[in-house]
Protein backbone atom coordinates (compact mmCIF):
# COMPACT_ATOMS: atom_id res chain seq x y z
CA UNK A 1 0.00 0.00 0.00
CA UNK A 2 1.58 3.05 -1.17
CA UNK A 3 -0.13 6.31 1.03
CA UNK A 4 -0.55 9.77 -1.29
CA UNK A 5 -1.10 13.36 0.67
CA UNK A 6 -4.28 15.13 0.47
CA UNK A 7 -4.49 18.65 -1.01
CA UNK A 8 -7.29 19.12 1.84
CA UNK A 9 -10.60 20.23 0.31
CA UNK A 10 -9.79 19.61 -3.11
CA UNK A 11 -9.09 15.95 -2.05
CA UNK A 12 -12.50 15.21 -0.53
CA UNK A 13 -13.42 11.48 -1.51
CA UNK A 14 -16.92 13.02 -1.53
CA UNK A 15 -20.00 12.46 -3.67
CA UNK A 16 -21.23 16.08 -5.62
CA UNK A 17 -23.99 16.20 -3.08
CA UNK A 18 -21.50 15.25 -0.48
CA UNK A 19 -18.96 18.07 -1.84
CA UNK A 20 -21.65 20.86 -1.79
CA UNK A 21 -21.71 20.99 1.84
CA UNK A 22 -18.14 22.26 2.07
CA UNK A 23 -19.55 25.43 -0.14
CA UNK A 24 -17.91 28.20 2.66
CA UNK A 25 -15.08 26.40 3.71
CA UNK A 26 -14.14 26.26 -0.11
CA UNK A 27 -14.82 30.19 -1.10
CA UNK A 28 -13.20 30.84 2.03
CA UNK A 29 -9.62 29.15 0.52
CA UNK A 30 -10.09 31.37 -2.89
CA UNK A 31 -7.50 33.84 -3.79
CA UNK A 32 -5.01 31.49 -4.12
CA UNK A 33 -2.37 30.23 -5.90
CA UNK A 34 -1.12 33.88 -7.68
CA UNK A 35 -3.32 34.71 -10.36
CA UNK A 36 0.00 34.03 -12.72
CA UNK A 37 0.52 30.26 -11.00
CA UNK A 38 -2.85 29.13 -11.83
CA UNK A 39 -3.05 27.57 -14.89
CA UNK A 40 0.64 26.35 -14.89
CA UNK A 41 -1.13 24.65 -11.19
CA UNK A 42 -4.38 23.74 -13.16
CA UNK A 43 -2.32 21.87 -15.79
CA UNK A 44 -0.24 19.56 -13.69
CA UNK A 45 -3.79 18.57 -11.82
CA UNK A 46 -5.92 17.53 -15.27
CA UNK A 47 -2.19 15.60 -16.10
CA UNK A 48 -2.66 13.33 -13.02
CA UNK A 49 -3.01 9.23 -13.33
CA UNK A 50 -6.88 8.44 -12.44
CA UNK A 51 -7.24 6.28 -9.21
CA UNK A 52 -10.23 5.28 -8.81
CA UNK A 53 -12.30 6.54 -11.72
CA UNK A 54 -15.45 7.76 -10.40
CA UNK A 55 -17.93 9.19 -13.86
CA UNK A 56 -20.23 11.42 -12.22
CA UNK A 57 -20.49 14.79 -13.39
CA UNK A 58 -20.20 17.36 -11.04
CA UNK A 59 -20.94 21.28 -11.14
CA UNK A 60 -18.85 24.09 -9.60
CA UNK A 61 -20.70 25.15 -5.88
CA UNK A 62 -19.03 28.29 -5.81
CA UNK A 63 -20.47 29.92 -9.14
CA UNK A 64 -22.13 27.42 -11.45
CA UNK A 65 -19.20 28.51 -14.12
CA UNK A 66 -18.14 25.21 -15.10
CA UNK A 67 -18.98 21.09 -14.77
CA UNK A 68 -16.03 18.38 -14.61
CA UNK A 69 -16.90 14.98 -16.29
CA UNK A 70 -15.46 12.39 -13.40
CA UNK A 71 -15.38 15.57 -11.02
CA UNK A 72 -15.48 13.51 -8.09
CA UNK A 73 -12.80 10.76 -9.06
CA UNK A 74 -9.66 10.64 -7.80
CA UNK A 75 -6.07 11.24 -9.45
CA UNK A 76 -2.74 11.15 -8.33
CA UNK A 77 0.89 12.07 -8.61
CA UNK A 78 1.97 9.30 -6.87
CA UNK A 79 2.80 11.53 -4.15
CA UNK A 80 -0.37 13.82 -3.44
CA UNK A 81 -3.94 13.21 -4.48
CA UNK A 82 -7.01 15.34 -5.26
CA UNK A 83 -10.18 15.18 -7.17
CA UNK A 84 -10.68 15.60 -10.31
CA UNK A 85 -12.64 19.19 -10.38
CA UNK A 86 -9.60 20.29 -8.24
CA UNK A 87 -8.18 21.69 -11.42
CA UNK A 88 -11.21 24.00 -12.31
CA UNK A 89 -11.65 24.86 -8.94
CA UNK A 90 -7.78 26.34 -9.20
CA UNK A 91 -8.30 27.69 -12.10
CA UNK A 92 -11.41 29.38 -11.72
CA UNK A 93 -11.59 30.57 -8.57
CA UNK A 94 -7.80 30.53 -7.28
CA UNK A 95 -9.08 27.70 -4.26
CA UNK A 96 -5.37 27.05 -2.93
CA UNK A 97 -3.46 23.29 -3.49
CA UNK A 98 -1.19 25.27 -0.70
CA UNK A 99 1.99 26.29 -0.79
CA UNK A 100 3.55 22.96 -0.73
CA UNK A 101 2.23 21.29 -3.25
CA UNK A 102 2.86 24.91 -5.73
CA UNK A 103 6.61 24.14 -5.20
CA UNK A 104 6.12 20.47 -5.79
CA UNK A 105 4.29 20.78 -8.94
CA UNK A 106 7.38 23.61 -9.56
CA UNK A 107 9.88 20.76 -9.27
CA UNK A 108 8.01 18.80 -11.67
CA UNK A 109 8.48 21.36 -14.60
CA UNK A 110 4.99 21.28 -15.38
CA UNK A 111 3.84 17.19 -15.17
CA UNK A 112 3.73 14.48 -12.50
CA UNK A 113 6.25 11.69 -13.24
CA UNK A 114 5.50 8.35 -15.12
CA UNK A 115 3.83 5.88 -12.76
CA UNK A 116 3.75 1.93 -13.56
CA UNK A 117 0.32 0.11 -13.11
CA UNK A 118 2.54 -1.63 -9.75
CA UNK A 119 2.39 1.91 -8.85
CA UNK A 120 -1.12 2.65 -9.27
CA UNK A 121 -2.08 -0.53 -7.51
CA UNK A 122 -0.25 0.26 -4.84
CA UNK A 123 -2.11 3.56 -4.40
CA UNK A 124 -5.49 1.91 -5.39
CA UNK A 125 -5.17 -0.17 -2.66
CA UNK A 126 -4.12 2.76 -0.26
CA UNK A 127 -7.61 4.30 -1.17
CA UNK A 128 -9.20 0.70 -0.31
CA UNK A 129 -7.87 1.45 2.77
CA UNK A 130 -9.29 5.13 3.60
CA UNK A 131 -12.85 3.31 2.25
CA UNK A 132 -12.87 0.87 4.91
CA UNK A 133 -11.82 3.22 7.94
CA UNK A 134 -14.12 5.68 6.65
CA UNK A 135 -17.17 6.00 9.32
CA UNK A 136 -20.57 5.49 7.99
Amino acid sequence: MREVRSLGLLSSLASQQEYARHKGETAGQTGAPREEDRARVAAYLRRGHVVPAIMEYTTDILQDRFGTSGGSGILTDGTYYWRGDAADYVETHGVSPGDAFVRHVDGWNGGPPSLTQDDIMDIDDYFMHLRRERPA
